[in-house]
């Protein structure tokens, strides 16, 4: 990859905005504060288009999803928990790592990559470090990063780390959600997020082709 860079300082604000709501959708019902939903729409209108439109339907979705607190419990625990068939494993591992060891290789690469970026820990969320929250959240702080710093530093950083890594579990992770139907809101998150996975997939490819 080349130091120059396709995307402007407000465009790595806006993707880091996205990283942010995507991984509070991704957090447990119960952890949810009601104003998500509101913050996902104000943060993927600036996209406009089929993203716009999206987060629209998810909002919608994640509103009655509040209201139905236990439904959503539920949904969540059938697609991410357990105890028995886990319908979308939100572990990195799962997808790339052929014995499906977490706490392996796949994890060790995501905490190399979070070392590298000046990281003790990503967020607040006590997990394996390729869980699915901790990424989107390595992401938003890699965006917001590079928005505001005068190299490329955490631009390259990222595109490393969607092109070797996050980039390629989260189509079929993003799949495993759509098949389960378990509930609308999931339904609808993971229509949005295939769609943003396609933002993020020609972004990187434009900026590594220069």
């Amino acid at each position: 990859m080349c130091s120059t860079s396709v995307t402007s300082k407000p465009d790595h604000v806006l993707r880091a905005n996205a990283y942010h709501s995507l991984a509070a959708a991704f957090r447990q019902p119960g952890e949810w504060a009601g104003e998500e939903p509101k913050a996902l729409v104000q943060h993927f209108k600036e996209f406009g288009g089929e993203l716009a439109e999206l987060s629209e339907k998810v909002a919608f979705a994640w509103n009655q999803a509040i209201s139905e607190p236990q439904n959503a419990e539920i949904a969540f625990a059938k697609l991410f928990l357990g105890p028995f068939e886990i319908l979308a494993p939100p572990y990195a591992a799962i997808y790339l790592d052929s014995e499906r060891r977490l706490m392996g290789p796949i994890s060790l690469y995501a905490s190399t990559a979070y070392a590298a970026a000046g990281l003790d820990q990503v967020g607040e969320v006590r997990e394996i470090p390729d869980h699915i929250i901790i990424e989107l959240e390595f992401m938003y702080f890699l965006s917001f990063s590079a928005s505001s710093s005068e190299d490329d530093d955490f631009e390259i950083q990222q595109g490393k780390f969607w092109s070797e890594h996050l980039g390629k579990w989260l189509p079929p992770f993003a799949k495993s959600i759509a098949v389960a139907k378990v509930h609308p809101f999931y339904d609808a998150l993971a229509q949005l997020l295939s769609k943003f996975i396609e933002y993020e997939s020609s972004l990187h490819e434009s900026v590594t082709s220069k």
